[in-house]
């Protein structure tokens, strides 16, 4: 091999990179690598991507780690459907994971479209399950909330999930849809939504974490309803049922912030509202505290936000500038995602 990829260089096809056994070789032109994989018959190439699928796994299983669509792209090439479509979901996580959000959806779509071609069993819906909740978040974080992608996405997931009687995967489904209708600013269709969610974690063996974020999805749709009182009651549970440690991967599966944060921040809203100004400012205070130590960008920037709005209209400039640079530089680190 090595001899072989020696002539390609020689002859200037191929670029060479690092010192073997440490070299990487790229093609000259992406229309060269074209013209070289068009002269192997379709049985040759789905061998030889076969071949490189199972090297990568057996001896580049750190290389993988880091770069799951290099193997989803060989087994896609060797007709493993199944095994492809699983390292698709898992390169779009991992993109997901870096705010790469543009190129999650382009893996999570390939994933799905691969699904087309496999059999109907309730393996392959619970991986369409997966790669749809996954293919929500991202388009919510790319499109945005009012994105016709995003209702696709979890309205397929909620489906999947009833259609197999899972609960957990049903409510992530569920809340997708809710954010899609806030999003839409449709708040009496969200509002049954969030009382849905409700309903299915009141039972005493629920989930605390899906209790907090049914808790999580009523305090805000009642706030945008104009019900503070409500509002304010919920806030309140969720605060006594929120842990900042436990419950941290929810931050990107709800709403995309931090619910204790939100509680604080939405609560402290209410209370305003509701006429408790001074209760109201310490809300605030604790929302931004606790913005600060769990140090998530969004949840930050939306603490920032709401005591800026709140003292601007009580008139009060010191209690408004509070905090702008920090926020300036959270908005700079997020920029340089």
């Amino acid at each position: 091999m090595g001899t072989a990829l020696g002539r390609l260089t020689n002859a200037g096809l191929l670029f060479c990179h690092g010192l073997p056994p440490q070299s990487a070789y790229l093609f000259k032109h992406a229309l060269v690598q074209d013209a070289a994989y068009g002269t192997l018959l379709p049985r040759r190439r789905q061998e030889l991507h076969g071949r490189i699928a199972a090297t990568l796994e057996q001896e580049f299983a750190e290389l993988v780690e880091r770069q799951p669509e290099l193997l989803a792209h060989h087994l896609t090439g060797a007709g493993d459907a199944g095994r492809a479509a699983v390292q698709w979901l898992k390169a779009g996580q991992y993109a997901a994971a870096r705010s790469a959000h543009i190129e999650a959806i382009a893996h999570l779509e390939r994933g799905l479209n691969l699904l087309r071609s496999m059999p109907d069993t309730a393996e392959r819906d619970s991986l369409e399950t997966d790669l749809q909740l996954a293919l929500g978040i991202s388009s919510i974080r790319a499109k945005g909330m009012i994105s016709p992608a995003v209702g696709e996405s979890y309205g397929r997931a909620s489906e999947l999930a009833e259609k197999h009687c899972d609960q957990r995967r049903l409510f992530q489904a569920i809340y997708g849809i809710y954010q899609h209708n806030v999003g839409s600013a449709r708040t009496f269709a969200a509002r049954p939504l969030a009382e849905r969610l409700l309903s299915v974690t009141a039972h005493e063996d629920a989930d605390r974490g899906l209790r907090l974020q049914a808790h999580h999805a009523l305090w805000t749709a009642l706030c945008i309803g104009g019900e503070p009182a409500r509002c304010l009651e919920h806030c309140e549970i969720g605060r006594r049922l929120y842990d900042p440690e436990r419950y941290q991967s929810h931050r990107d599966l709800y709403s995309g912030h931090d619910a204790g944060m939100c509680a604080w921040m939405l609560g402290g809203h209410a209370e305003w509202l509701l006429g408790h100004p001074c209760t109201a400012m310490t809300s605030l205070a604790e929302a931004v505290a606790l913005g600060e130590r769990i140090s998530h960008p969004p949840s930050l920037m939306g603490a920032r936000a709401m005591p800026r709005s709140s003292t601007y209209i009580a008139a009060s400039p010191n209690w408004c500038l509070l905090g702008s640079p920090p926020l300036n530089c959270w908005l700079g680190s997020c920029g340089s995602r």
